[in-house]
């Protein structure tokens, strides 16, 4: 679908607390501190979550430093826990693989999340540091199936057809497949036209949308809209599934289709 904006929001993680525990349902995390530093840390089994309140459309800045051998991953999320474009953050700066930042836009008041995990055999401590600047201008209208509750229904084997439109801030749609059988969803996308546009496919598990349990890129026959997933399944499991465009020029037709493989 064409829709006149995005929505952006933010998010963070804490140790011992799930990700998000039920779509739409941050954890509850400590509060982030805005204009000072507070002491953090994660492991590979536990991240680190904080809540932050906007009062208004603005800038949330992130950062976080600790001992070179930790491997932090920082990410942020709208209210679903989905990770925003441009939001998430491994870049091990300087060398360090626990030195990262964020510079992420909210275009609404409300309550954000910002996550950080480990990914390394290190301690996991860190230090997270954050600033908010109040931008009023930021403001965008939602983008109605750009986030993962507003989900369109993908039945195994009925075709969607739908459109994404950078020019309108359309880069993401979001489809939840619930198989009545086990064994393997296969998720495909083709392009509907001969418009250019690259398309990327990923899939994710109910309630964990930071990071994809698969992902494709693989431009299937050259074709850049055409990609695939495959996920086990068990009956009645929910399988969220999201496409995105990687230009926001780009005006892209395609279609989506689901089907199961019998365990």
């Amino acid at each position: 679908m064409k829709h006149l904006a995005r929505t952006l929001v933010v998010s963070v993680v804490v140790l011992g607390l799930p990700a998000w525990q039920a779509l739409g349902q941050p954890a509850a995390g400590q509060k982030l501190t805005v204009g000072g530093t507070q002491k953090g840390r994660a492991d590979s089994s536990s991240a680190a979550v904080y809540q932050f309140a906007a009062s208004s459309p603005g800038m949330l800045t992130v950062a976080t430093r600790g001992a070179k051998d930790t491997d932090l991953y920082l990410s942020v999320a709208d209210a679903d826990g989905q990770a925003l474009p441009e939001g998430t953050s491994d870049r091990d700066l300087e060398g360090s693989g626990s030195a990262e930042q964020l510079v992420v836009v909210l275009p609404a008041a409300g309550t954000y999340t910002v996550r950080v995990e480990s990914r390394g055999s290190g301690e996991g401590a860190f230090v997270i540091g954050a600033s908010w600047l109040p931008f009023a201008e930021l403001a965008s209208a939602p983008d109605p199936d750009g986030r993962p509750g507003s989900a369109r229904a993908l039945t195994v084997g009925k075709p969607l057809d739908d459109t994404l439109d950078g020019s309108t801030g359309d880069m993401r749609d979001w489809f939840v497949a619930t198989p009545s059988a086990e064994g393997t969803l296969v998720v495909v996308t083709r392009g509907t036209d001969a418009a250019e546009g690259d398309l990327l496919l990923e899939a994710f598990t109910a309630g964990a949308f930071t990071r994809p349990v698969q992902q494709s890129d693989s431009d299937l026959k050259g074709d850049r809209k055409s990609e695939s997933v495959t996920v086990p399944v068990k009956a009645g499991e929910k399988v969220y599934v999201r496409v995105s465009i990687r230009s926001s020029r780009a005006v892209v037709p395609y279609r989506i289709s689901a089907g199961i493989v019998p365990q």
